[in-house]
C-alpha cells in the first residue's frame, strides 16, 4: 500500500509516529508542570494536616469540627487547582508553539523525524497556526470531556491527509522529514 503524501509531495506521519511523538512530549511537559504540581500539593496537605492536629488536640471526643472547615478545605483545593490548570496550560502553550513554530517540531517530533507544515505548499508556518492548534488540542481538550480522543483520533479515519481536528483547525498537516 503506498504512503499517503501530503500537498507538496512528501510522506505524512503515520499514527504510531505520532503517538510515540506525543508519549515523549506528555512525558517532558509532565515532567515539567510534576515541578508545580508536588510542591503546591504538599504544601496544601501540610497546611491542613497541621490545622486538623491543632483542632484534635483541642476538640472534646464527641465535639463536631469547627463550622467552614471543609468549606475552607474545599475553596482551597478548587483554586490552587485552577492556579495549577493555568500554568500547566501555559507551560504547555510555550512547549508546543514557542518551541516548535520557527522549525516546526516539538522535541517528540524531532525524536521520531516528524515535522508539522501547512496544507499549502509554500506557505510558511506562521505563529498563528501553531496557537490555533494548540487551543484546538490543549484548551478545547482540557474544558471538553472526551474532546481529546475525538481529536487525536481524527486522523484515523481522516482521508487523503490524515489530520486530527486540531490539524483541520490550523490548516496543518503532519509530515515524515526523514527515515
Amino acid at each position: 500500500m503506498p504512503v499517503p503524501l501530503a500537498p507538496d509531495g512528501r510522506p505524512l506521519g503515520s499514527f504510531v509516529d505520532r503517538f510515540v511523538a506525543y508519549l515523549v512530549d506528555s512525558l517532558i511537559m509532565g515532567g515539567v508542570t510534576l515541578l508545580f504540581w508536588i510542591p503546591a500539593f504538599v504544601w496544601w496537605f501540610s497546611r491542613f494536616a497541621a490545622e486538623t492536629v491543632t483542632m484534635n488536640s483541642s476538640l472534646e471526643p464527641d465535639e463536631p469540627l469547627p463550622p467552614g472547615f471543609f468549606a475552607d478545605l474545599f475553596v482551597g483545593y478548587l483554586v490552587l487547582t485552577l492556579i495549577i490548570m493555568g500554568l500547566t496550560l501555559i507551560i504547555s502553550y510555550v512547549y508546543e508553539v514557542e518551541m516548535s513554530w520557527k522549525q516546526g517540531q516539538t522535541i517528540g517530533k524531532r525524536i521520531m523525524k516528524l515535522q508539522i507544515a501547512p496544507v499549502t505548499p509554500g506557505e510558511q508556518r506562521t505563529r498563528k497556526m501553531f496557537v490555533k492548534r494548540w487551543a484546538t488540542e490543549f484548551v478545547v481538550g482540557t474544558f471538553v470531556p472526551f474532546f481529546f480522543y475525538v481529536d487525536v483520533l481524527w486522523q484515523l479515519w481522516d482521508k487523503p491527509l490524515q489530520q486530527a481536528l486540531h490539524d483541520k483547525a490550523a490548516g496543518t498537516v503532519v509530515v515524515k522529514i526523514g527515515r
